[in-house]
């Protein structure tokens, strides 16, 4: 299971950069904790101009 706190982590360590936990938090409510992983996290913030 995804925690917010282990996708900044690993965000932080494939792609460099950190965003706010609350962002975590609203990614892994839209997605599922069961399916919450890096790459999606990273694209999803791309694609709404979050970073």
């Amino acid at each position: 299971m995804m925690t917010p706190e282990l996708l900044i982590a690993q965000l932080m360590s494939c792609y460099g950069y950190e965003v706010d936990l609350s962002y975590a938090y609203n990614y892994i409510s839209m997605v599922g904790a069961q399916y919450a992983e890096v790459n999606g996290f990273h694209d999803w913030l791309q694609n709404f101009g979050f970073m």
